[in-house]
């Protein structure tokens, strides 16, 4: 999300300044070489966050930051499991299709109000018309009530079988606000203020554009530390108390940061420059989170209502590889080699099937779909955001590519945060240059979700029903299968255009201790020294 043609220029300079440093640091006054203490740390990010309402968002810079100060009744452990965190324990009644859960007593939330059943029945309410999830799981449920100021019953109207997956999502989960706030709130975005959850960090400030803080949640009670399960789940303990998330849209500034010390923790480093940071002294890189560049299909555009085959023109006609090459530089970052929907470490979603197309590059095949799909040569408009180079890149590559099959496209650009405001609008785009990271299950495949904003409002309702055979099945080979129709009705539907796979690089000083690379950034559990 973050390089491209225009950053070339200051990467080809990088590594004779890189290699200035030393030198110039030995200049620099004491307080640009550290970042305050062992008790704080500054953390660069490409962008603001769009929102801390994690209910009602699937952006990536929210969730990282989201996650932090909310917890849900579960949650993923490092290997994907789903393992109860608000909940103390949970059992199911088949004959009744119905979940008892216990909830964890004397938890309480960072404004020190208790947690209690009437804090989840209200956060439960909000899921379910909030998110996509949440509205997907509704359907299937019949009712939720109290059972206790410490319990609460969830009766499931049929034998759905991702209810606890998808509270536990690391997309929309289920996280437990105070009863207070969801009643102030409606149906509304949280505000700042209104950002209270039982995490281990609690919010301070937000100054868009520049730094939102964090800091220790002093009335945070974790699981024991033998519930080490890693990922968004289990032991959680907050050693380092300040954390300074700062905004710096300029990968060259964001490496000159970590190098100098400005920085401690640096997120989505152009590929190009992993060979200068992994010599750097006193640096440390990690491989984060997988996502997949791809272009959202606005399905209320003229050019695309009720009409597949331009969108698969368009398949047909990028050069998927060149368009790579372009925006993520290094090949130890990115492929080309998996057409999927999910990536091939997700054994348990992961398959071939269905994905033939997204290998095609055949000019002529678009050609003749481009005159099939009744397109006359209007003008295409494809935002990009404008603070996230390689997004910026792709639409541009991709602007000279579609000239070779008669696709006139105009590049218009925003800053993040107005594109994900823009997505929701059907008449302000035709296709948006964006990225979806790794999915967990289908039921967090919002680039495919009917008629919604994330899914530049996707028509057909076969996702869905092949969706729900999966939700209704625990046969492994049935699901298999499935998730082979999806991936073709992706490409059969033109529901949205995959690019490729790539890697997060993230880059920290060697102060930092403990850092994983689950997904992202999570700062519970790390010290600096």
């Amino acid at each position: 999300m973050q390089h491209g043609h225009k950053i070339k220029s200051l990467l080809a300079v990088s590594l004779i300044a890189l290699a200035l440093f030393a030198s110039a640091f030995a200049a620099m006054p004491a307080s640009a070489k550290k970042t305050a203490s062992k008790t704080s740390a500054t953390i660069a990010l490409e962008a603001d966050p769009s929102t801390l309402d994690w209910t009602t968002t699937t952006d990536q810079l929210s969730t990282e930051i989201d996650w932090h100060i909310y917890e849900g009744l579960f949650a993923f452990d490092k290997n994907f499991n789903v393992r109860p965190m608000l909940a103390k324990s949970y059992t199911y009644d088949k004959g009744n299709r119905t979940y008892h859960i216990n909830l964890r007593q004397g938890i309480k939330f960072s404004n020190g109000a208790d947690l209690t059943a009437d804090d989840v029945l209200a956060s439960f309410s909000r899921w379910e018309k909030l998110s996509n999830l949440g509205k997907l799981s509704a359907v299937h449920i019949d009712s939720v009530t109290k059972a206790g100021t410490y319990a609460i019953n969830i009766k499931m109207k049929d034998d759905f079988k991702s209810l606890l997956t998808n509270l536990a999502s690391v997309k929309q989960p289920m996280v437990v606000l105070p009863k207070a706030i969801v009643d102030q709130a409606g149906t509304n975005l949280l505000t700042n203020k209104q950002a209270i959850g039982t995490g281990p960090y609690k919010f301070v400030s937000w100054k868009r554009g520049s730094e939102l803080k964090l800091t220790k949640n002093n009335n945070y009670k974790s699981l024991p530390k033998s519930d080490n399960w890693g990922g968004l789940a289990g032991y959680k303990h907050v050693y380092v108390k300040n954390l300074d998330f700062k905004i710096i849209t300029d990968p060259q500034s964001e490496v000159n940061g970590i190098v100098t010390g400005t920085y401690d923790y640096a997120e989505k480093i152009p590929a190009d420059l992993y060979k200068t940071v992994k010599a750097a002294k006193g640096v440390k890189t990690i491989k984060n989170a997988v996502m997949y560049p791809a272009f959202t299909i606005n399905h209320e555009s003229k050019y695309f209502k009720n009409n597949s085959d331009l969108a698969r023109a368009i398949n047909f006609a990028l050069k998927k590889d060149d368009m790579a090459k372009a925006s993520e530089g290094s090949k130890a970052f990115y492929s080309v080699s998996n057409g999927s929907l999910f990536t091939p470490d997700n054994k348990s979603m992961y398959t071939k099937a269905g994905t033939s197309d997204y290998f095609v590059h055949d000019l002529k095949k678009a050609k003749a779909l481009v005159k099939k799909s009744g397109y006359k040569g209007g003008k295409i408009i494809l935002v990009a955001p404008s603070d996230k180079a390689d997004m910026k890149t792709n639409a541009q590559v991709a602007q000279s590519q579609l000239k070779k099959v008669g696709i006139n496209v105009k590049v218009v650009t925003y800053d993040w945060a107005t594109v994900l405001t823009k997505e929701n609008d059907p008449t302000a785009y035709d296709m948006i240059s964006t990225a979806w990271t790794e999915r967990y299950s289908p039921d967090e495949l919002s680039q495919m979700s009917q008629k919604t904003g994330l899914s530049g409002f996707y028509q057909s309702t076969k996702f869905a029903d092949l969706q729900k055979q999966y939700d209704m099945t625990s046969s492994k080979t049935e699901r298999k299968k499935l998730l082979g129709q999806m991936n073709k009705e992706m490409y059969d539907s033109g529901a949205f255009i995959k690019l490729y796979d790539k890697h997060q690089l993230d880059v920290y000083s060697n102060k930092l201790h403990g850092i994983n690379g689950f997904i992202a950034i999570k700062m519970w559990n790390v010290t600096k020294k």
